[in-house]
């Protein structure tokens, strides 16, 4: 389950993604974010998107709470007074999004929390050029959050809360990788 074009025509390797629609505007509030995280406090960051109706939206988020960060890239675990500088880069040309230092391991009872809309994408999720029931069924069924450490891994599925309404996923994670909505 490979993320496909948001905007463009290439396919990555290994199959398909929400694709962003043609007519959407591909305008974000940064492309690249930075933010320090605290072992003794919350931080969190946001992205928002320019939505056709000229109102920002929110595409991206991430919450780190107090007692999230567990260990670093290297493995040395944090004291309570550490930090560590978190990077939001996102792909313009895919629903993807590339959460660095990668390697960053979280505390299994208070992960970080993640959000990721896929409100600006295209409905015509298979590209066969119509909205149809097939194009619902992806969306509602197969649709997910997919994960991968490095590029040259394969993607695999995230536990993540899917709202249809918000068109957006919902996820705890335990570590820093690349995440993409795809099915």
């Amino acid at each position: 389950m490979t993320p496909r074009t948001f905007a463009g025509t290439a396919t990555p390797p290994g199959g398909p993604a929400a694709r962003a629609s043609p007519d959407a505007p591909q305008t974000l509030s940064a492309y690249l974010l930075r933010f320090w995280a605290y072992a003794d406090r919350d931080a969190s960051a946001e992205v928002f998107y320019l939505a056709s109706d000229s109102t920002w939206q929110p595409y991206v988020s991430l919450s780190v709470p107090r007692g999230a960060l567990l260990s670093r890239p290297d493995g040395t675990l944090f004291a309570s007074s550490d930090s560590i500088e978190i990077s939001i880069a996102l792909d313009t040309a895919w629903v993807l999004v590339d959460l660095q230092p990668t390697g960053l391991v979280f505390n299994p009872l208070i992960p970080a929390r993640f959000s990721i809309s896929y409100a600006g994408s295209d409905p015509d999720y298979n590209g066969d050029g119509v909205v149809d029931a097939l194009d619902s069924y992806i969306e509602q069924v197969l649709m997910g959050l997919q994960v991968r450490r490095y590029p040259s891994d394969p993607w695999e599925p995230v536990d993540a809360i899917h709202s249809l309404l918000d068109q957006l996923f919902t996820a705890d994670l335990w570590h820093f990788s690349e995440y993409a909505v795809s099915w």
